[in-house]
């Protein structure tokens, strides 16, 4: 069935065996839905984002932003640009900070205000905020259904954050758990999209070299002949520079969190839960001036 069928993912399954082993085999498998042919207890590693990524941000963009949310992303992301290049000083080759323009041109911050933000890293109030990522897990319930949530905040006030977050988390009347209490449903991961692939077996020959862990198809289907490589949160970097060195066209890359298990560990939710889950997306954005993203298990 695979040789006969599917050439192409034949060759991917070969080349994560000869590099990773049985696990990653496994880890392709389920990614793929193909058969299981090879034993194996891995728990799963996904390159597809965690569950209803894609689905709930298309529903999201469908409803429209309204002025006030599109100011608080545009307002986030440029605060992501000033941490970044304080961090590498204004470096325009740091990858850090070209995730973070990336990002900003995705919410379409403008060239100026790109610029500006830059700029503010080298001020003497930039010199004295300390910037810091921040992770808080919480358990919701939109009606009825339990549904995790990784909320990841970039600060200068790691006490304000705290109360801003526990306070949404608490008005939506969902749980506030220790860091990591979640660990186990999600992974932090490096995350790239490399568009215009013409030669996949070029692609993921020189990504697994340079140390991804998988690469697939995306399934935006706004974009043609996109590809998503994932890499343990470590490797993003290196791997990122050997695409772009080998002139694939990497059009966005950053770490993120994705489900330990993409078969079994997303939940459905009833209409009114994607409506509760909505909001308090939507509140997230708009009402906590540091949460740059949630990350959930609703598909």
């Amino acid at each position: 069935y695979v040789r006969s069928q599917q050439p192409t993912k034949m060759r991917r399954i070969l080349t994560g065996i000869t590099r990773q082993g049985q696990r990653n085999y496994q880890n392709v498998r389920l990614n793929l839905h193909l058969p299981a042919i090879v034993a194996s207890n891995s728990s799963f590693v996904i390159t597809r984002g965690f569950a209803g990524h894609n689905k709930w941000s298309k529903i999201r963009h469908k409803k429209g932003a309204n002025d006030k949310k599109k100011a608080a992303l545009m307002g986030k992301a440029s605060l992501a640009i000033t941490a970044a290049a304080k961090d590498c000083g204004g470096d325009m080759s740091n990858l850090r900070l070209q995730s973070a323009i990336s990002h900003a041109k995705s919410v379409q911050l403008t060239k100026d205000r790109i610029e500006e933000a830059i700029s503010k890293a080298t001020s003497r109030a930039a010199a004295e905020q300390d910037f810091e990522s921040l992770r808080f897990d919480a358990m919701m319930n939109f009606d009825g259904t339990k549904i995790g949530c990784v909320i990841t905040a970039l600060s200068d006030n790691r006490n304000r954050t705290t109360q801003q977050v526990r306070h949404l988390v608490s008005k939506h009347g969902g749980e506030f758990l220790p860091t990591d209490n979640l660990a186990y449903m999600f992974q932090h991961v490096g995350w790239i999209v490399v568009d215009g692939v013409e030669d996949e077996d070029a692609l993921m020959e020189c990504a697994l070299e340079a140390g991804a862990d998988n690469v697939e198809e995306s399934d935006d289907e706004e974009s043609d002949n996109s590809f998503v490589v994932t890499t343990e949160e470590k490797d993003l970097f290196q791997v990122v520079t050997a695409l772009r060195d080998a002139s694939h066209n990497v059009s966005h890359f950053e770490h993120r969190y994705i489900l330990q298990d993409q078969d079994h560990g997303g939940m459905e939710l009833s209409p009114q839960g994607e409506d509760e889950l909505i909001d308090f997306l939507d509140k997230a954005e708009e009402d906590t001036e540091d949460v740059n993203n949630v990350y959930h298990n609703a598909i």
